[in-house]
């Protein structure tokens, strides 16, 4: 889900997971724990005071491991006997209590790389110990740690967003073209929804969030370089940009003006290249989506 402020623009992101009627609990980007639980009590304190809802924030009490791949299916039933890891009876966005070499988890199955995954949530002390067995499990289908840069990769190669770095503040989920996760037929309101009917919000003239294809595909555009048109002013910049080494190409995520109805024009992009100064980069808008376009690595293989 998103989480939007009162005017509409996106603040952070995350997951929510049902425990039980009573129980939920709630994820969000690694640096907006702080902000998002503050935000929360606020709302409750001050708006809907008359909640029976108390807040906790658990972020210490809790360690994840991510099982990522096509052979993560494999890799949890080794790791997890009491839980039936079959495709059809485990679903993208399920979760299940279950053992985790002995020790009691809750395996989530969510995704921020596209591949099937699963989110080993284990309390905090048994961390390095599922760590350790899961890559010794593992070792049969030569496991090995990623780290950030390369789940940066895996992610904009799915188009998947960064809140503050591919949003600044100024961007609603129509401007990152995320309008389908809008509950529009829901009794209820939520935060920013009275603002999604602002004509401004819904006019094609603000900056979007595209993909750009640089027409030198070994050209890595820097982040933050602008998009500059024929009269030489600023209609966007570059938010992501990465080399992808399965589509053995740079992609690249931009803030475009109008940029969803630029798809498959070309653009310029403005770039410092050291000994050679100035250099201007033809670039394609492309989809902000440049691998499994139809999401079907996310359930991985039969």
């Amino acid at each position: 889900g998103l989480m939007c402020n009162e005017k509409g623009m996106i603040i952070d992101d995350g997951v929510s997971t049902c425990i039980n009627d009573n129980h939920f609990i709630m994820t969000t980007t690694t640096g907006g724990a702080a902000s998002v639980y503050s935000t929360l009590e606020m709302w409750l304190q001050t708006e809907w005071s008359d909640l029976d809802v108390h807040l906790s924030s658990v972020t210490d009490q809790f360690a994840t491991v991510a099982v990522v791949g096509p052979n993560a299916r494999n890799l949890m039933k080794v790791l997890c006997q009491d839980v039936d890891f079959e495709r059809n009876n485990f679903k993208f966005m399920q979760w299940r209590p279950g053992t985790v070499c002995g020790v009691q988890a809750r395996i989530m199955r969510i995704s921020f790389s596209g591949e099937l995954a699963y989110e080993i949530n284990i309390e905090a002390n048994y961390g390095r110990y599922i760590w350790d067995e899961v890559a010794l499990a593992g070792k049969q289908w030569n496991i090995t740690p990623y780290g950030t840069e390369s789940m940066h990769v895996l992610r904009a190669e799915k188009g998947f967003i960064i809140v503050g770095q591919d949003t600044d503040g100024s961007m609603t989920p129509m401007d990152v073209n995320m309008n389908w996760i809008l509950a529009k037929n829901k009794p209820f309101s939520y935060i920013g929804r009275r603002s999604f009917s602002i004509s401004a919000l819904n006019s094609q003239d603000r900056f979007q969030l595209v993909g750009l294809l640089t027409k030198d595909t070994d050209v890595v555009l820097p982040e933050g370089s602008h998009i500059i048109n024929n009269k030489g002013s600023s209609i966007g910049y570059v938010t992501s940009s990465y080399f992808s080494p399965i589509l053995r190409r740079s992609i690249a995520m931009a803030q475009l003006k109008s940029g969803l109805s630029k798809i498959n024009e070309i653009v310029i992009v403005k770039i410092v290249q050291e000994k050679q100064g100035l250099k201007e980069i033809p670039c394609e808008v492309s989809s902000s989506v440049f691998y499994d376009t139809e999401g079907e690595k996310v359930d991985g293989n039969e």
